[in-house]
Formats: structure tokens, sequence, C-alpha cells
């Protein structure tokens, strides 16, 4: 039953207002991935997006994605406190051997979660600390032959965890026609793919909405140029004039920041925050059916390995090492198995050699009892000895085939 209250006002419409001030009194948190090879322009991306020059812009390990840099600021705009979490991940595809190169990406991802859960079951949660990735900016370098098969693995691997988005870097290194045939190649390889773009978020109007842009292209530079309009405007300056930053003619920055920090931010807090309850949800079943489940021992194993997989998380360097170990093993098993066979041909062979010695050692026993019984009888007979025996009577005789020297 629904009652007008215009009448008599109890302060229902004040709700609004009261969420608006709490939200101020709160802030919020906003935790912001990139990812991409090396020189494409992340951290330069982060310290533009952020407005100052927070970050340091070189690797200077150079020794591939081991140390993932996390770095916290705190964002005060009209009274608004904003937590932003920065994650670099330097090194990315540096490596001669690049096999796997996005999994120490991947399980950071998970491991925010599960820290995150531990955190939660805690007696004293006032101070949880959320590490929990809202979103993942994918840095494409322009190449003339589109993605390469690091880029197409790793993005399809992180857009399962993580809402993705893909962006074109250095934008100003490519002309208008070249950068739009660049981004259809993109595009085209991502739907070949299945590489789905911020598909974690729930409102599908709002996913749609953020596909028909992809992929973003993008210029990163924090230092200021005045443009032929003579006004001072964030850039690059070239010969032949300024790649602005902030010009939707010249890349899509502006059109990325109001994904990010304007129009869509709540969209990616919300779809983690779904996504982490899934996880949640997933972790508390598993645990009831292991400590209270009452199954037989098939089952039982069963729920072990389902739990060793998932603290294995499909492990895609666990599973690699798990199929060469048992390459391996099935090699040496095969190895065993010929040296058995060749094993037990030699014991067949010298088997035979010892029967054929025995039947000769038997027909030599029948002609010397042959030999005795004819001495006792009184019969002459010529002198025997073992030479007598030739190599052709291997079945035994009877005494009167008994062979003499003649």
């Amino acid at each position: 039953m629904e009652t007008n209250l215009s009448d008599s006002k109890i302060g229902l419409s004040l709700l609004p207002e009261q969420s608006k001030n709490y939200a101020l009194r709160k802030g919020g948190k906003f935790t912001i991935m990139v990812a991409g090879a090396v020189g494409s322009g992340k951290s330069t991306f982060l310290n533009t997006l952020l407005g100052a020059d927070l970050l340091p812009t070189t690797d200077s390990e150079g020794s591939g994605t081991r140390n993932i840099n996390v770095n916290t600021f705190n964002l005060v705009e009209d009274k608004f406190q904003l937590l932003i979490t920065t994650i670099d991940t330097p090194g990315f595809g540096q490596r001669f051997n690049n096999q796997f190169a996005w999994v120490p990406i991947s399980n950071f991802i998970d491991e925010q979660l599960r820290l995150y859960l531990f955190r939660c079951e805690q007696p004293e949660r006032s101070k949880v600390f959320d590490t929990r990735v809202h979103c993942c900016i994918y840095f494409i370098v322009p190449t003339s032959t589109g993605l390469t098969p690091l880029d197409i693995l790793a993005m399809k691997d992180l857009s399962k965890r993580v809402n993705l988005i893909p962006v074109v870097s250095k934008g100003d290194t490519l002309t208008k026609e070249e950068l739009a045939d660049f981004k259809e190649i993109v595009w085209s390889t991502l739907q070949l793919h299945d590489i789905k773009v911020c598909d974690l978020i729930l409102d599908q109007q709002v996913t749609a909405k953020i596909n028909a842009q992809m992929p973003y292209s993008i210029i990163a530079s924090n230092t200021y140029h005045k443009n032929e309009r003579n006004e001072l405007v964030r850039g690059r300056k070239y010969n032949w004039g300024i790649a602005e930053v902030e010009n939707n003619n010249h890349c899509d920055f502006l059109k990325l920041r109001e994904v990010l920090m304007s129009e869509n931010m709540l969209d990616l807090i919300n779809s983690t925050e779904a996504q982490f309850e899934l996880y949640r949800s997933r972790c508390l079943k598993e645990r009831f059916d292991k400590y209270f489940g009452s199954e037989g021992k098939s089952e039982i194993l069963e729920k072990v390995n389902e739990l060793k997989s998932m603290l294995r998380d499909k492990d895609p360097i666990m599973e690699h090492a798990e199929k060469k170990m048992k390459e391996k093993y099935a090699e040496v098993i095969s190895n065993q198995e010929k040296t058995f066979r060749e094993w037990k041909k030699a014991l067949v062979e010298k088997q035979e050699a010892l029967n054929q010695d025995i039947e000769k050692d038997h027909v030599l026993l029948l002609k010397l009892t042959a030999f005795i019984d004819a001495q006792t009888s009184g019969e002459s007979t010529p002198e025997f000895t073992v030479d007598s025996i030739s190599d052709s009577e291997k079945a035994p005789l009877s005494r009167g085939e008994i062979g003499v020297e003649g």
C-alpha cells in the first residue's frame, strides 16, 4: 500500500542529503592497477591521472614483474577525500622467456581477495585495509602487427579476475588514420579471443557504453606548454605542434578519466564487491563441506583434491610444472620397463642354456648307468668315456642305444 506523505512530511526527502554528508565524512577508496609492456607509459599515465609527479617513471631493476609496486595517496577535491591505491607492474614482458609473465599479476589480484577475507574475519575490523583491485588498465604498444601473443594471453587471463580496460598507449606516435586502423585491429582481436572488457560490472548498459568506446588511446604527460591559442595545456611538444592530453581530438584521456574518476567509479567498486561476495560464499561453502560433511572415503578424497585446486587456484605455473613432472615420470617408467624386458630376455636365454646342460647331463647319467649294469652282469663292454657322447644326443637313451668308442 502506498501512502502519500506530501501533506505531513517526516523527513524522508532528507535521506539523499544525509547520504551525501555521510559520503563526505567517510570518503572513498579506489584501487587501480596498470599493466603492460615496459616503456608503454604506465607510471606516466598514473602521474597524469593524479595530476602530479608522484611515481617514478623508470624501471631500474629490469628483472621482470617480481616486485609489484603499491602506493596509496589521499586526494581531496571539494572537501571529499579519496584514498586511491595505485598498483604498478614494472618489468612486465621484459625477460627473454615471457611464458606465464602475467601470472604474478593474476596471483596478486587473487591474493587481495584472500587477504581481505582474512582481515574481515578478525575480531577487530575497524581498521581493515582494502587492497582489492577495482580495475586494471592494460597498455598496448602500437605496432604494425597488432597485439602480441603475450598481450592476448595476459588480457584473457586478467579479464576473468578484474575489470579490464585496454588502452593504446602513446597515441601521439600514430596519425589519425593509423590510430583508427590500429584500434580496429585491437577491437577485432579482443572479440576473436573472447576477451571481455569490464565484464564484472553488473549494469549491462554501463558495460555496453564503455565497450562502445574501446579501445581508448591516451597521451600521458605532466608537462605544460602553450598551444596555438596561447593556452597553457598539458601535452607533448613536437616540431609540428603540441599533442594535448586533455583534448578529445588528440586522444581519449578525458573519456578514460571520466570512466575511472567521474561516471563509473562506483560501478567498478560495486562490481568488485559483488565478485568478493561470490568468492567469500564459495570459500565458506568449501570450509563447511570439509569440516561438517558426512562423506565417504572416496568423497573425502574428492573434497581434498578440490581443496588443493582451490589453494593452487589453477596456477598456470603449477599446472605447467605438474605436466612436466608427469612427462618425466612417464619417461622414467618407460625406461624401467625397457630395462626389465631386457633382463627378462637375458634370464630366459640363460634358463634355456641351463636346460640344455641338464639334458646333456641326464643323457650322460643314463649311459653311465647302462655301462655299470653291463659290468655288473659280466658282459664284455668297451671302455666308457665321456667323449663317447656325441653332441647330437640330446634326448635320454635306452640301454641298447649306449654309444662307446669303436
